[in-house]
């Protein structure tokens, strides 16, 4: 995913690179040991990894109905009466707080120096006293109040506060809960997101990191010139694209050059900046990663409503807790789709448990994630064939669990989209040709997984490159599974305005237009690949 390359002042290598060191960088342990400075740019901070995750170790995720929070005001200081491991009542401070309509996120970090990692063992549904302090000194006549960490080893499920499973028929029927619960089709298990009951409730986690495909920068000015852009003809189809942000090349009076700050995420619906805190997501990635997939999305689809919602800074890293509250800021802007062009990387079958509930909530609601498979770098001399799996090792090479991708084994709503290249096949029955007629195939180019991936894209930038690439109209041609996503998002939106059925993975992929390959049958579940044509082709 991150190759130092692309930087403008990459380390310079004391001898040629191999293909397995660009992979390795996917790999944040070997990433931290080959390109340490690279790595603290990136994740700068009090950084470590755990379970192959980058986390922060000194800050706290809390996620919770918010009332139950409403006590935790920003930039106070409590002590918690705790004691696990070798951290005893440590003193923290609540960094943020923000509430965007559905659930509080809360930022807590250490007052005191000490790692808050050890909360993450505490049992679920344990509670912790919360006491208002002031240097140290209890705060007299302030009241205190109880957090809910927790939520290791269960990876979403059994979080309803009962001993069934989250989702699976609490509707007191023979259904599975989440069918229908759109908000459209009918009330059965009205609640059931996260708002107005307890599922979910309660869950902390250490701040972790995520990153998305950094580019070599950009050329050209991308099809969205203004805000009045996003605006689609539907007024009820909308898109979340959570990225980083959203660049137009000519600002109007409300762009995002004059555009006033004033607001919260919980007021103003066109779009808001998690990083800076403000309704002003510009896009300050070196190539445009946000811009480039608004566009994609706007050409193919012209009916949808675009909602920027910038979560990853401009040296392409994005912290849990700015996804967290994306994900709740999209959900209460009643959006259909959401694009999610990232990655947070762990230990092989482990989720992020309060990504992974988030991502509960919103398939109770109906809301479909369109996410990225992932970038595999260039390989060795074996070429494409030598491309791992997703969370496999193979011939030297090392891939992690990623999530969201990995997700779309759990969740039906969850699409993972990687990229597909057409090559060069001696075989006498080929299945394809190039434009000058030569036989080709299709074979996947970046990450795959008969498991996780969903759906390809066939590249349709540069045919001769063996990665090939996507055409993003009005700029330069970029490769990668990001870039993937938006015509997977753009086509569902398509069909959601066609009012297509799609009410299952496989209604989706049939509506459209997804196709079978038997020569991906191994990379991507079931084969299914469609082509990136833009409306003008």
């Amino acid at each position: 995913m991150v190759d130092p390359k692309d930087y403008c002042d990459p380390p310079k290598p004391t001898e040629p690179r191999s293909g397995t060191e660009f992979v390795d960088l996917i790999d944040p342990f070997l990433f931290r040991e080959k390109y340490p400075d690279l790595f603290k740019r990136i994740f700068p901070g009090n950084v470590k990894i755990r379970q192959g995750t980058p986390i922060i170790a000194d800050e706290y995720i809390l996620v919770d109905d918010e009332p139950r929070l409403r006590f935790l005001g920003e930039h106070d200081e409590f002590r918690l009466e705790v004691v696990v491991g070798e951290l005893r009542d440590p003193i923290i401070k609540v960094k943020k707080y923000r509430y965007c309509g559905g659930k509080a996120v809360v930022l807590i970090t250490s007052a005191d120096g000490k790692d808050l990692d050890p909360l993450y063992e505490l049992p679920l549904l344990g509670r912790i006293k919360a006491v208002p302090t002031r240097n140290g000194v209890r705060v007299v006549g302030k009241r205190s109040g109880y957090i809910k960490p927790g939520g290791q080893g269960t990876n979403g499920t059994g979080q309803d506060g009962n001993t069934n499973t989250v989702g699976a028929g609490q509707d007191g029927n023979t259904n599975t809960v989440g069918a229908g619960q759109d908000g459209n089709t009918n009330t059965v298990g009205a609640g059931q997101d996260g708002n107005t009951n307890t599922v979910g409730a309660g869950q902390g986690y250490p701040n972790a990191y995520g990153f998305i495909y950094p580019g070599s920068g950009t050329t050209g000015d991308g099809v969205l010139k203004s805000k009045e852009d996003l605006k689609g003809s539907n007024d009820c189809l909308k898109i979340a694209i959570l990225d980083s942000g959203m660049r137009y090349t000519h600002p109007t009076t409300d762009g995002p050059t004059t555009q006033s700050t004033s607001g919260t995420c919980l007021e103003v619906s066109t779009g808001w900046d998690f990083v800076n805190d403000d309704n002003n997501p510009d896009d300050e990635h070196i190539n445009r990663h946000g811009t480039r997939i608004a566009g994609i999305i706007r050409t193919v689809c012209r009916a949808a409503t675009l909602i920027p919602v910038r979560i990853s800074d401009e040296n392409n890293a994005c912290t849990l807790y700015n996804v967290l509250c994306g994900l709740e800021y999209a959900a209460q802007q009643r959006v259909q789709l959401i694009n999610a062009s990232w990655v947070f990387t762990s230990t092989q079958g482990t989720y992020i448990p309060l990504l992974q509930a988030s991502l509960r909530r919103l398939s109770f609601r109906g809301i479909i994630v369109v996410c990225a498979a992932g970038n595999i770098g260039p390989v060795q001399a074996g070429g494409l064939h030598a491309i791992p799996h997703i969370g496999q090792s193979k011939s030297g090479l090392n891939v992690p669990f990623l999530t969201p991708a990995c997700s779309s084994e759990v969740f039906e709503n969850v699409i993972t989209v990687t990229s597909v290249a057409q090559v060069p096949d001696e075989r006498e029955a080929p299945n394809g040709r190039d434009r000058d007629g030569l036989p080709t195939r299709r074979t996947v180019c970046e990450l795959r997984s008969k498991r996780f991936v969903t759906v390809g894209v066939l590249t349709n930038g540069d045919e001769h490159s063996p990665f090939g690439s996507f055409k993003t109209p009005d700029m330069n041609n970029f490769r990668g599974t990001s870039f993937a996503t938006p015509y997977v998002t753009a086509h569902i939106a398509n069909a959601m305005n066609d009012r297509a059925d799609l009410s299952s993975r496989r209604d989706v992929l049939r509506a459209i237009g997804a196709q079978r390959d038997s020569d991906l049958k191994k990379q991507i579940r079931r084969g299914m690949w469609i082509e990136a044509r833009l409306p003008e082709e």
